[in-house]
């Protein structure tokens, strides 16, 4: 399971670097959420964690020399957000995870705040 969400990251990774126009780069850094929560539920709070990570590793050679060319401008904050949305979707989601399996199935409810 986690060489899949390795391999899905890898496919994110050169979809942005391919020389896609400026706009979808924005679209398809957010998709690097998705291999994060798939390693979440399958493998736990360290699978979701660490390619949480690193997407967001992955993330900043295209967002760092963004925020030096425009500052602190509203493209450079996208990116910082979304440099930093992986790890905690990846954490957060495992948790959940492993919470939902620990209550008995005639108890579930989903609730955010349990």
């Amino acid at each position: 399971m986690f060489v899949g969400s390795l391999l899905l990251l890898a496919v994110i990774t050169v979809g942005i670097a391919g020389g896609c126009a400026r706009p979808r780069q924005s679209t398809l850094r957010h998709l690097y959420v998705v291999p994060t929560v798939w390693a979440a539920l399958a493998i736990g709070a360290h699978g979701g964690g660490l390619t949480g990570l690193i997407a967001g590793l992955l993330q900043a050679p295209f967002v760092l020399p963004m925020i030096e060319r425009l500052g602190l401008a509203s493209d450079s904050v996208d990116g910082l957000i979304s440099m930093v949305t992986p790890l905690a979707f990846g954490w957060v989601v495992a948790d959940w995870s492993i919470n939902l399996a620990a209550v008995p199935s005639g108890c579930r409810r989903f609730s955010i705040f349990s």
